[in-house]
């Protein structure tokens, strides 16, 4: 039994749930004394086997590692850097873009990853890339691929009914961060929307479903504009995972991903997000995505064509659904719980 201590970057993010407070549990299942906090002292660090630091950028951060650091070696925890993202890469239309493009804040993160043991990261692009900006510090360069799992209790029985959509409905959620990735399906929605009326789109978090309405709004068409209107469905951002799984309802899940350094060391936690609701998933072939080989997800550049198809073939759409929530059901974070345990303690 070990003493785990997760330091996250903050309590409401789905970067805390997935690499903090979902492992802590899961965690604690396999029987370690497990907590995640997101203020932390050196007397609770040094109490601890490992101590997690979630995104070290802040100045109060890395002098606790200082501290931690200059404890007798029996004394002193192992010190593990949590990276979900390559913060060296945001892009300038990402809201942290200007807050990780302050050089402090860089040293900072790159000091810190220097001086841990031990780096964990969601997949093999984010830790080539992790080792790539750190050559002017000796660091032996010891990381951990831990990649994101959905929790078992999000993972549906079987491909819902959905009965109360009456008719197909395509599925895109997000935050404002994935405008980029939004650019990638928005103009074959429009064109689907102008040309076909057998089905819905349901937009969750971004304010993205304006973008639909008003450009077709803009073709001087407004008995379309109407329809499109009431076909077109916004649901707000929710905070917490727990409450925001829950809202990710439809037949067709989209998955687009804008090809850049950022996004190639995303997760492909996205599709394991909509597989785990039971959806069909198109999604973009690049990056993590492409990595994901699995039979049920349909990897496209051709939305328009591609979700023609699969709206016109119920068939079809059932399987695909089928094929991606046997995958997730196989892959639940409790199925994979081993797989932080070696990375924080081997």
């Amino acid at each position: 039994m070990a003493r785990i201590l997760f330091w996250s970057g903050d309590t409401t993010s789905a970067c805390t749930f997935y690499r903090c407070a979902e492992p802590a549990r899961v965690l604690k299942r396999l029987g370690h004394e497990t907590r995640w906090d997101r203020r932390v002292g050196l007397a609770t660090a040094a109490m601890s086997d490992a101590v997690v630091i979630q995104r070290p950028t802040e100045s109060t951060t890395t002098h606790l590692i200082e501290k931690m650091l200059s404890l007798p070696e029996r004394a002193r925890p192992r010190i593990v850097v949590e990276l979900d993202d390559d913060l060296f890469a945001v892009p300038e239309h990402n809201p942290a873009h200007e807050m990780m493009a302050d050089p402090a804040r860089r040293e900072r993160l790159a000091w810190a990853i220097a001086h841990a043991d031990r780096v964990t990261v969601t997949g093999e692009h984010l830790a080539q890339q992790t080792r790539l900006v750190h050559g002017a510090y000796e660091w032996a360069g010891d990381i951990r691929v831990v990649p994101n799992y959905v929790p078992e209790r999000f993972v549906v029985d079987k491909v819902p009914d959905l009965v109360g959509l009456q008719v197909p409905t395509i599925t895109w959620a997000g935050s404002d961060t994935h405008r980029r990735d939004f650019d990638e399906v928005a103009v074959p929605l429009r064109k689907l929307l102008r040309e076909r009326t057998d089905f819905k789109v349901r937009i969750v978090g971004a304010p993205y479903a304006d973008r639909l309405r008003t450009a077709i709004a803009r073709l001087d068409e407004p008995r379309l504009a109407s329809t499109v209107y009431a076909r077109v469905q916004q649901v707000p951002w929710i905070e917490g995972v727990d409450r925001y799984i829950p809202t990710l309802a439809g037949h067709i899940g989209l998955a687009p991903l804008a090809d850049d350094l950022f996004n190639r060391s995303k997760s492909d936690l996205r599709l394991k997000e909509l597989a785990a609701r039971g959806m069909a998933i198109f999604a973009s072939g690049v990056g993590p995505y492409r990595a994901t080989d699995v039979p049920g997800i349909q990897f496209t550049s051709e939305w328009a064509a591609d979700l023609e198809h699969v709206l016109d073939r119920p068939d079809w759409r059932w399987e695909l659904a089928s094929l991606a929530l046997t995958w997730a059901q196989a892959n639940t974070l409790e199925a994979h719980a081993v797989e932080w345990e070696k990375a924080l303690l081997d």
